[in-house]
């Protein structure tokens, strides 16, 4: 876990903040907090990446009154964003389009061996075996080996497009 952490100016009579790792609402015990801010305007702080500790599954802000008394203020759950590492079986189309002003046919997308962290499969156009052009459709994971998506008749292909490409992915990108 690495980024900023911001901080908003607290419309009460606030002294500061402690930010720490907790659990649910609560702070871990016996672990250092990752800022103790002493400012009312808007603050932030650096969390330089780093694993969180054990038992960690939020980041917690609380306010310090003038007396160092804290209540939670703000609670963020930890959730590990990652790009799939995965990779489609393999993919295959025919063009059927046979007046040759374009494209048309099914793409056979087999799926990953394994799907974990996978959301869907982006399909895209591209100039080789591994640039992209432009998308040309996404693919929700269906628990399904094949899955199939057709491409119109005289679908036009952007230029310099050679290939057809697909990557799986999630809501933190595509796999490269």
């Amino acid at each position: 876990v690495g980024g900023t952490i911001t901080v908003a100016a607290a419309a009460d009579d606030v002294a500061g903040y402690t930010i720490a790792w907790g659990s649910g609402n609560s702070k871990l015990a016996g672990v250092d907090p990752i800022a103790l801010l002493s400012s009312r305007t808007p603050v932030t702080a650096t969390l330089t990446a780093s694993s969180p500790p054990s038992g960690a599954s939020h980041i917690v802000a609380f306010s310090v009154d003038g007396a160092g008394g804290e209540s939670a203020t703000a609670i963020v759950a930890l959730v590990d964003g990652f790009v799939p590492v995965a990779v489609p079986t393999s993919v295959d189309f025919t063009d059927a389009d046979v007046d040759g002003g374009g494209v048309a046919g099914a793409v056979l997308l087999f799926a990953a061996q394994s799907e974990d962290g996978v959301t869907h499969y982006v399909l895209h156009w591209g100039s080789s075996e591994t640039t992209r052009l432009s998308p040309l459709h996404e693919i929700p994971t269906s628990g399904q080996f094949l899955m199939v998506h057709n491409i119109a008749s005289n679908t036009v292909l952007p230029a310099g497009a050679t290939h057809l490409l697909a990557f799986a992915a999630n809501a933190f990108g595509e796999a490269e």
